[in-house]
């Protein structure tokens, strides 16, 4: 099957609305099209608060202590994902980059605020919030056996002040779904699995819209943590009955494989592990599976398929952060010299066929060469 260098999008032609047609247009979106659908629009959304500079905004609030304004705002952003959960990943961008892991906030000027406004729920959100921010900056990223107890010790004393913080924003306005995203990494982090059930089941009382909670109970759940592999499991499949709140809950039902996947890329063992994140890609594209997908495939030499979940990437992760664009830079630079080694089937992708809205990044920056 040959196409033109304008149609070569290696696996995500049916997604070519306008230029090449899509390949099922009498189909009816499947559930795993209808979350790609919605991730596509959130990602879109959340591009559009970072070009706002929305959470600068509310830091120059903060430090002007302009807090009716500043809560105004948060109130917007609030309102905005309560009528469409396409603005949550806008929404948690916006939070988390007011008060998150390596914000320009300050705790004074948190404490200020909370002192001065003690009815606010905003202004105890956002100190909790912040506090968890802290509690994952001084722990770092390593494996808990490079981690020092001087580490885990402030870690602890951090997730202490943060979650009777999060406990009274809840009880100052039970609907604010960052609460709930944060109470259940809190939990966590405590090593505490009955309090993060309850706070995902406060939040599907309350905000039954909130992805964000689900994954990261998820990932409460996930053996690395406090669960199993049988939890998720049993975890995702009570969350089908949520699809009409949120459809990107069907996704949940590949975060099993998608954990095998992230064990087995560990342990160096990529091909495995590429099985793993194609099991898991059939029920939805979530960016860090593409991603780690396309690393799986780059280290087996695979550029055509490596490609082909990075240009994926590009689709959702907006703005493309500098490392992930340095590498699709580097797969499209070697399949510019060896264009043979790009060739590959789309038809072994899951979205191949789906139709869904048209995004420059499914534009190959390849020309020519021939796929299967």
């Amino acid at each position: 099957m040959k196409l033109s260098g304008q149609c070569l999008t290696l696996g995500i032609i049916a997604s070519l609305l306008g230029a090449c047609g899509s390949m099922h247009p009498n189909a009816s979106l499947s559930r795993r099209a209808q979350a790609d659908q919605l991730h596509f629009q959130s990602a879109q959304k959340k591009l559009a608060y970072i070009q706002q500079g929305r959470a600068q905004q509310l830091i120059k609030e903060l430090q002007a202590r302009d807090y009716t304004v500043l809560e105004a705002d948060l109130s917007r952003v609030d309102a905005d994902f309560r009528k469409d959960p396409a603005n949550e990943l806008g929404y948690s961008a916006v939070i988390y980059g007011f008060v998150g892991c390596g914000t320009k906030a300050q705790e004074p000027e948190l404490l200020e605020w909370t002192t001065t406004r003690p009815d606010s729920a905003w202004s105890h959100l956002s100190l909790g919030i912040y506090y968890d921010g802290m509690a994952c900056s001084v722990r770092g990223e390593d494996w808990a056996s490079n981690t020092s107890d001087q580490q885990f010790a402030q870690m602890d004393e951090y997730l202490a002040k943060a979650r009777p913080e999060l406990e009274r924003a809840q009880r100052l306005d039970p609907k604010l779904a960052p609460a709930y995203w944060d109470m259940i990494i809190v939990s966590k982090m405590q090593g505490n699995l009955d309090a993060a059930t309850a706070a995902l089941n406060q939040s599907l009382k309350n905000a039954p819209a909130s992805y964000l909670a689900a994954t990261d109970y998820m990932d409460a759940l996930s053996p690395r943590w406090l669960g199993s592999y049988e939890q998720m499991d049993a975890f995702a499949e009570s969350m089908l009955a949520y699809l009409d709140k949120n459809p990107r809950y069907w996704e949940l039902q590949g975060y099993v494989e998608a954990e095998k996947g992230d064990v087995a890329y560990r342990d160096n063992d990529m091909k495995t592990a590429l099985e793993h994140y194609r099991a898991a890609l059939a029920f939805g594209d979530v960016w860090s599976w593409l991603k780690f997908a396309g690393e799986s495939a780059r280290a087996q030499w695979v550029d055509g398929d490596a490609l082909g979940y990075y240009m994926r990437v590009a689709r959702y992760e907006k703005p493309m952060i500098e490392e992930d664009k340095k590498v699709l830079d580097n797969i499209v630079d070697n399949c510019k010299v060896l264009p043979k080694a790009c060739v590959m089937d789309p038809k072994k992708f899951p979205w191949y066929g789906e139709p869904g809205p048209h995004d420059p990044a499914d534009e190959s920056p390849v020309k020519g060469g021939d796929l299967k």
